[in-house]
C-alpha cells in the first residue's frame, strides 16, 4: 500500500482489567506514545489501519508491559557475622503481583555473591563473611518479568571479636 495515505486507530487496556479501555487514539504515523499508563502493568493493544473511504483492516492485537518503579528507602536491620536483614518501602503504583530480586555484591573486589527473590518488602541474606562490606541492589519485578532500575544500600557484617 505504498503511496496510500493511512491512519491508525490504537486502543489499549489493562490486561487484568479489560473493562477499562483507553482510546482509541488516532495517529497518522506508525508510531504513537500511549499515555496515562501505570507502571509494572501488562496492556493489550489493538491497532486498526484505516485508508481513504473508511476501509479498515482487521485489528492486530498484541501486548506490552510497562517497567515497574523502583523500591524506596532500603534499610539494613539486624546484622550478624554472616547475615543481614533488609527492608524497603514498596514502589509507588505497587501491585500485589510484584516480587523483588535482591542482588548481593561483595564490594571489594566487586563480585556477585547471590540473587534472592522474595515476595515481601524484606529479605534476610545469609552466607556472608564476617567483617566484609556488601552492596545490595533491590529490583522490583512485574508480572511480565520486567524489572525496575535498582535501589542500592551498602553495609558490612559484624566482625568476630
Amino acid at each position: 500500500m505504498t503511496g496510500v495515505v493511512k491512519s491508525y486507530n490504537i486502543t489499549y487496556w489493562n490486561s487484568s482489567s479489560p473493562s477499562i479501555i483507553a482510546g482509541p487514539v488516532r495517529s497518522n504515523t506508525a508510531n504513537v506514545t500511549l499515555q496515562n499508563l501505570t507502571s509494572g502493568t501488562n496492556y493489550t493493544v489493538s491497532v486498526v489501519t484505516i485508508i481513504p473511504w473508511g476501509y479498515q483492516s482487521t485489528a492486530v492485537i498484541g501486548s506490552v508491559c510497562t517497567k515497574p518503579l523502583s523500591v524506596k528507602s532500603p534499610q539494613i536491620g539486624a546484622k550478624t557475622t554472616n547475615s543481614m536483614s533488609l527492608t524497603w518501602t514498596q514502589p509507588d503504583e505497587y501491585q500485589s503481583s510484584y516480587t523483588y530480586r535482591v542482588q548481593t555484591n561483595a564490594t571489594s573486589p566487586s563480585t556477585l555473591i547471590n540473587n534472592t527473590t522474595v515476595s515481601s518488602a524484606s529479605a534476610t541474606i545469609g552466607n556472608l563473611t564476617a567483617g566484609e562490606t556488601y552492596t545490595f541492589l533491590v529490583y522490583t519485578i512485574s508480572v511480565c518479568n520486567i524489572q525496575s532500575d535498582p535501589t542500592s544500600i551498602t553495609d558490612c557484617t559484624r566482625k568476630y571479636y
